[in-house]
């Protein structure tokens, strides 16, 4: 079910991802296959636990969210990440490499 109200705009970029568990800071590299104003879409090796706190580094910055979901497809994990406020998705602070549709993109987004 999408629960979105953004268009999602797909794409592969890899990058790196940390997020905390038991107390000790993890990463691991994933592959960006979607993102939105409001969240990503990853594909990552490695389960991530649903409600941990994440961060996703692009080249120039990072993105802070919350894991929404994790689905095994084996061998590796779907995940879904909303944003944390004032980490929102704009076109004019990353572009995600492969991206397809930017160009359908409002010039505000």
């Amino acid at each position: 079910m999408d629960r979105r109200i953004e268009p999602r705009f797909e794409c592969a970029d890899d990058v790196l991802i940390y997020w905390k568990s038991h107390d000790e800071t993890r990463q691991q590299e994933a592959t960006l296959i979607n993102i939105s104003r409001s969240g990503a879409r990853l594909l990552a090796p490695g389960q991530v636990p649903v409600g941990a706190t994440v961060t996703i580094a692009y080249p120039n910055g990072e993105f802070a969210g919350r894991v929404t979901h994790c689905l095994t497809r084996k061998p590796n994990h779907i995940l879904g990440v909303v944003f944390e406020p004032g980490y929102e998705w704009s076109r004019y602070l990353y572009v995600p490499k492969n991206a397809r549709g930017l160009g359908r993109l409002p010039k505000s987004a």
